[in-house]
Parts: structure tokens; sequence; C-alpha cells
């Protein structure tokens, strides 16, 4: 099923591309990605919309299509490599997708990662060296195929889980004692806490672990034209002040500080 569905979302994809003509540029919304996307009713809103709406704004002759065909994130980074897809919206950077992708400047905006835990655990961290002192059994889980993966791989010695695939299913497994820490970033961990409504059972821990940006990312083999018109576009855009207003709607306004 899961596989008729992605194949359907590429077809629908190319067949907008099509219509819209030559110039169109084939996205997809990315799953459990809140604030990037989120579905409402039987649309996908979400800062990255709004993003491609703006750059089609500023950038005369600029059609992106496809955000309303939702793919996973592993599925929509392999399609951007591959060329079947052409620009994915908020992604880290990571040295194993430096590889495969090019990023677009300036970065889209900054994000703050965070531990969360059990409320009934009184652990408390404020670095990596704190988690490590810890011993073992202090299991760190994190969603399969996010790029926190590859960054704290780069850490020695802490143990990941990266078996679950969705926000929820860690909380869940949080809860469950699979792990002690859930490791997810600001904007989203917030948001999903109440969506789940497990936000009185489970606490974040103020203290930042890591900060970094998201970047719109390319396929490396675009034309060098539709290169430049992007990478213009989001110069307009950090320019007119728009990067900063969607960052403020989606990003900053539904996030909790911890």
């Amino acid at each position: 099923m899961a596989v008729s569905r992605r194949l359907m979302a590429a077809g629908l994809a190319l067949a907008f591309s099509t219509c819209a003509g030559a110039s169109a540029l084939r996205t997809a919304a990315q799953e459990e990605s809140f604030p990037k996307f989120q579905q409402q009713g039987e649309r996908w809103i979400g800062y990255c919309v709004d993003l491609f709406r703006a750059l089609e704004r500023v950038t005369p002759g600029l059609t992106i299509v496809g955000d309303q065909q939702p793919l996973p994130l592993k599925r929509i980074i392999l399609e951007v490599a591959s060329g079947q897809l052409d620009p994915a919206c908020g992604l880290l950077d990571t040295a194993e997708r430096r590889a495969m992708l090019r990023y677009a400047q300036p970065a889209l905006y900054e994000v703050r990662y965070y531990l969360a835990v059990r409320k009934d655990d009184r652990v408390s961290v404020r670095q990596w060296k704190d988690v490590l002192a810890l011993g073992q059994d202090n299991i760190i889980l994190v969603n399969y195929g996010s790029g926190a993966v590859d960054r704290l791989k780069q850490i020695p010695g802490l143990q990941l889980d990266t078996l679950a695939g969705s926000t929820e299913n860690n909380l869940l497994k949080l809860l469950a004692k699979w792990g002690r820490f859930f490791y997810y970033r600001e904007p989203g961990l917030s948001q999903a806490l109440k969506a789940t409504k497990l936000d009185k059972r489970i606490r974040v821990l103020p203290n930042t672990m890591d900060i970094t940006t998201f970047h719109l990312v390319l396929n490396p083999n675009l034309p060098p034209e539709q290169i430049r018109q992007l990478e213009e576009g989001l110069t307009r855009l950090k320019q007119d002040g728009t990067l900063n207003k969607l960052d403020l709607q989606w990003n900053q306004l539904t996030q909790t500080r911890h």
C-alpha cells in the first residue's frame, strides 16, 4: 500500500510538472515534519509550502509543484539525489547528504535540539559528556533517517536507537522505557508532545544540545541557471524580511521555551 501511494505521488508530481511547463520544479511534502509540513484536512500547509509560494512570487517564471504529495524523508532525499525531484525544503546539513545533494544558500532558519525524558526521571544533563558519564543503559531514541542520526554518530560512546521512523513512536518507546532520552528539535518537539497528549508525561530538559540550520536542498544536476534563480530568490526573501516572517509564523510561535 505504501509503495503504491509513493508511486502515485511521484506520478502526480510528474503530471503536474508537465502541465505547468518545462520550467516547473518537482518537490514533495515531507511526512512527520511539522512545522515544515502539516496536514490540514485534505491539504498540506506549513513553512515550506509558504516558502515555495514566496519563491514563485519573487522569481518570474518559476513554478514549484508536488508540495501536496507526501513522502517520507529518506525517499525524498533519494529522489532529489536521483533527479526525480528537484528541491526539498528544510534539511539538516550532514556529510552524507552533502555528498548527494546541493545545499542552496542562504540557510532557511535555525533549529535547536533537546533531550526529552519521562516526567518521573529526575536525570539532569547539560552536555554530552554528562550523558556519557551515566554509563550503560542510557539509550537515546532518534528518528530513523533524520539528519540528527549522522551528527550524533560523530560523538563516540553514545548509545543510539534509530529504529522508529516517527516522533510519536519514539515518544511511546520512551514511555515504555525502551530508551532513556528522545532527541528532537525545536521547532517541532513542543507541538509533537501536545499533539500526542504526552506533554504531561514527558518533559524536555532545558539545555540545548545542538544548534544548526535547515536548508533548501537541490538536485546537483539542475541546470546552473535554475540553481542561480533559486539562490537569488532565497537572497531576496532574506533581504525583504520574508524568511524572518515565515520563521516567526511557523517556528518561533509554535515553540515552548524550555
